[in-house]
């Protein structure tokens, strides 16, 4: 570490320029960096893009955006499949809290999917804003 130290400190205008020069190539590889830039990470043959494509499939919206997923727990004795009415309600009213949301619900679909093993936990999917393919 010692040599190092010397070394630089020997040639202070060459580090120095070196310095500059790295600088001023990173200025210059910045356009060309950002356009690179991107925040999809999907890309066709990749089980999440397979994924998107298959909740648009089947529920008709969403799948490129990433969803709330509110939980919804009946108390005991109650199932889902008697309460579909109350369900699509609530999740109606959260599509309400949010305008241009779309909501995918047991409540909607009635997809056993949508429920869990125990009867009484239902889940859905909250797609905020408006609609979009992924499409750049």
């Amino acid at each position: 570490m010692e040599r190092l130290s010397a070394f630089v400190l020997r040639r202070k205008g060459l580090v120095a320029l070196l310095a500059a020069l790295g600088f001023l190539v990173g200025m210059g590889a910045t356009p060309i960096t950002i356009q690179r830039l991107s925040e999809e990470y999907s890309h066709p043959g990749m089980p999440a893009f397979d994924a998107n494509r298959e909740i648009v499939r089947i529920y008709g919206n969403g799948g490129y955006q990433r969803p709330f997923v509110p939980v919804v727990v009946l108390p005991e004795g109650t199932r889902v499949t008697e309460q579909k009415e109350a369900l699509g309600r609530a999740f109606a009213a959260v599509s309400a809290v949010l305008p241009g949301s779309r909501v995918v619900s047991y409540a909607d679909t009635g997809d056993p999917r949508l429920a869990g093993a125990d009867g009484r936990t239902t889940f859905g999917l909250v797609f905020p804003g408006t609609y979009s393919d992924g499409s750049p």
